[in-house]
């Protein structure tokens, strides 16, 4: 049987990844890499915590499963999600969380609406449980964590680490 993570477990799970992201790669943030390269190093931080063990974590991820095609997004097109916490080839039983992330140095309100769109529309086709949107800054990060019919958002600072 799976761990089940309910919305306070995955968020405080999501902030200690962050906060070791900041605390040793902050250079990825103030240098101006890549997304992938800061969401690939946020995907090894959640996947050394065994809380999360019962579920693959991948980035870029564009499977539906069970026949293997792309997933495609609400303008059809091929959708790679940042970040999934999900089950590969299951059902969406076990489809906790779908992630979209953007830099303070590449994001404009259309690119963010855009990802927002998104996100609501594969919370629908593929049943996740929550679905979140990340924007890394230099000093702090922001969170919008939607689930059900309900928004969260708040500003986690990184200036004391």
């Amino acid at each position: 049987m799976k761990n089940i993570i309910n919305k306070e477990l995955l968020l405080k799970i999501i902030e200690e990844a962050i906060k070791s992201l900041y605390k040793n790669d902050i250079d990825l943030i103030e240098y101006k890499s890549s997304e992938r390269n800061i969401m690939a190093t946020l995907n090894c931080y959640l996947k050394s915590d065994k809380r999360l063990s019962d579920y693959d974590i991948d980035i870029e991820y564009n499977r539906e499963w069970g026949n293997g095609d792309s997933k495609r997004d609400y303008n059809k097109s091929p959708n790679t999600a940042d970040l999934l916490i999900h089950t590969r080839w299951s059902n969406s039983e076990w489809n906790l969380l779908y992630l979209e992330a953007k830099t303070y140095f590449n994001i404009t309100e259309k690119e963010k609406e855009n990802d927002i769109n998104t996100i609501r529309f594969c919370k629908t086709k593929f049943s996740y449980e929550y679905w979140m949107f990340i924007c890394f800054n230099k000093e702090n990060v922001k969170y919008e964590l939607y689930y059900n019919q309900s928004m969260i958002q708040w500003t986690f600072n990184f200036w004391y680490i």
